[in-house]
């Protein structure tokens, strides 16, 4: 979660670490430099450096733990800052007074406690509290300013697809006044539909079948019937797993019908039953011929009584 949140680029990285943790030992640091290789977006911020103060006696021993040399780099410098003991009961003026007190008191160990004091052109800026506070108002200033012109540019470009959209709106608001061309419009919607099912019905591969079809059980339990009437085992087509729609669904829909047709038991029929409709086919084709015949020889007998009326005449 860490990595996701610190991760894009436009983001800064306050690292926050106590001083009581060597560089050598920092297990985050690793973390961090792989967010941030160069450290370009990263402000790392030693807490507690008021704890550390009584462990140095020689300006090399600050100067060392102050530049981290080794592990960040010659152009990274941390913050070191401290806060006050007790502030649970004060306001926030009060804590804000007794903050700058104790980064003066930190100055003051530095420079009258240490043997040598420290090199303050190099490292004075970065000690404190009020330090930390310039330096992230400043950086955040700089920041917002750079970024200004790519915001203003999408913010412009935003307005312009609104405004289009607006114009666009109001286009289809003015012709939805006028029924000619609110008929024009079902029609083509219509013939729209009509062309997209004819083309889902002959076969095709978008919208993704895999995300809008259905496999042959799914179809089951959406149509409310589940299995196939007066059919006690499942019903498997050919496809049956695969997600379908369109043509192809309803082909593998017919090939189901098939099947359950198949396994439906036939019931039981007596002979005489099987012998009665036979008979009645048998005759009623009979007839038909009959029929048939009678009817043709009429029509000869009609032509030939024709000829003879006109011999004679």
């Amino acid at each position: 979660m860490v990595k996701s949140l610190a991760s894009p680029p436009h983001r800064l990285v306050l690292f926050l670490q106590q001083s009581s943790v060597e560089w050598c030992s920092s297990i985050w640091l690793d973390t961090l430099k792989e967010i941030d290789p160069t450290f370009r977006r990263t402000i790392i911020v030693i807490s507690k450096f008021d704890n550390r103060l009584k462990e140095f006696t020689e300006r090399w021993e600050v100067d060392t733990f102050l530049s981290a040399s080794g592990y960040l780099g010659d152009n990274i410098h941390p913050f070191f800052v401290a806060l006050p003991k007790d502030h649970g009961t004060i306001s926030n003026e009060e804590f804000r007074r007794q903050i700058c007190q104790v980064d003066i008191d930190v100055l003051r160990h530095l420079r009258e406690n240490v043997k040598g004091g420290f090199n303050e052109e190099k490292y004075v800026s970065c000690i404190g509290f009020s330090c930390l506070k310039k330096y992230l108002e400043s950086e955040l200033q700089k920041r917002y300013k750079e970024a200004a012109p790519a915001t203003l540019a999408l913010l412009e470009q935003r307005c312009t697809e609104v405004s289009m959209n607006l114009t666009r709106l109001d286009s289809k608001l003015q012709a939805a006044s006028d029924v000619s061309q609110l008929r024009r419009s079902a029609m083509l919607h219509a013939a729209s539909i009509c062309t997209n099912l004819n083309a889902l019905l002959d076969g095709a591969a978008d919208p993704a079948p895999e995300i809008w079809g259905k496999t042959t059980e799914e179809e089951q339990i959406h149509s409310g019937i589940g299995s196939w009437p007066g059919i006690n085992m499942p019903v498997k087509p050919a496809n049956s797993s695969l997600k379908l729609y369109g043509g192809a669904a309803f082909e593998r829909v017919m090939h189901e019908f098939r099947c359950a047709t198949y396994s439906l038991e036939c019931p039981q029929v007596s002979r005489e039953k099987v012998l009665f409709s036979l008979q009645r086919c048998t005759h009623t084709i009979y007839w038909e011929n009959c029929l048939y015949t009678y009817v043709a020889r009429l029509r000869t007998y009609y032509l030939l009584m024709l000829e003879d009326a006109e011999a004679v005449g």
